[in-house]
């Protein structure tokens, strides 16, 4: 089955395709309430301007959208992660469908329970799952994944006349990731899938200095970036930092989970470079 020919319906969505180029939020750390909050502090800023957007989220695509109908976040919640169901997503959530903002999930990965997903996705649920049963664990799966996940990207794209805005991590967002020295975190992301299909996007990445933090598994972490040359070096308390590739900082790099530094300066991998002075644990919610 060919995924390029997959159609997630989405009947709030428009038909015909935007010229924007899509807006792809990443950040060092999942776990993290500061990042979370960031994302919505600037959809708000794009509502307030007047801009039309749609938001996609590193979430059940299939899922999310045999869910959207509901209108509950409680639902919706269900087609994402655990280390995704906090408050400030939530938040996000709330805000969208209280402004008709449209919205939709980019993973391949299946999370909500068979009897909710809808009957004209499941062939494509089934071809999903077959990805993740033979594959999951292997550095091919994780390949797969970023491929299919800027595959449905691009499909949102063909449905909304409105610019993306795509929450995720920045390991998906690099413009160089399969240039990477470090194999632990070589991937050829998202940003490089869409630049092949000649797509325009632009690479924010969300970083910080210190702080606290939940893992993948829920458990709670710190973290310190002790690095005097690197870019989180230049945090200041109490202050949000921005940073661009022409800006001389950007000959300097960052760090990926906190502990692994990018082999490339964040010119050559960002477009934009947000960064904190520190953060801390988000709330994680449990759909009822």
């Amino acid at each position: 089955m060919s995924l390029h020919n997959v159609e997630i319906p989405n009947p709030r969505s428009p038909s015909h395709k935007s010229t924007q180029p899509i807006l792809l939020i990443g950040e060092a750390l999942h776990g993290v309430k500061e990042f979370g909050q960031y994302k919505l502090d600037l959809i708000k800023q794009y509502f307030t301007q007047g801009k039309q957007f749609a938001v996609g989220f590193e979430a059940d695509e299939l899922g999310f959208a045999s869910l959207l109908d509901s209108q509950h976040v409680d639902e919706l919640l269900l087609a994402f992660p655990k280390i995704f169901r906090t408050q400030e997503t939530a938040n996000i959530l709330l805000f969208c469908l209280a402004n008709n903002i449209p919205m939709f999930g980019f993973d391949s990965r299946i999370r909500i329970p068979e009897h909710k997903m809808s009957p004209k996705l499941t062939e494509q649920a089934a071809y999903y799952h077959h990805i993740y049963n033979t594959y999951f664990g292997t550095s091919e799966y994780y390949a797969m994944r970023d491929q299919l996940m800027a595959q449905a990207i691009e499909r949102n794209l063909k449905h909304h006349a409105t610019q993306l805005l795509c929450l995720t991590h920045n390991l998906h967002i690099r413009k160089n990731g399969s240039q990477e020295s470090q194999s632990t975190i070589k991937l050829k992301s998202i940003r490089e899938h869409l630049d092949d299909s000649n797509i325009k996007s632009k690479s924010v990445a969300l970083v910080a200095h210190h702080g606290d933090y939940l893992t993948i598994d829920l458990t709670p972490a710190n973290f310190t970036v002790t690095d005097p040359n690197a870019i989180e070096a230049l945090s200041v308390p109490n202050k949000i930092s921005s940073f661009y590739p022409l800006d001389h900082q950007a000959k300097k790099h960052c760090y990926l989970l906190g502990t692994i530094k990018e082999s490339s300066p964040i010119k050559e991998s960002y477009d934009h470079v947000v960064l904190f002075h520190q953060v801390h644990q988000p709330q994680i919610i449990e759909p009822k």
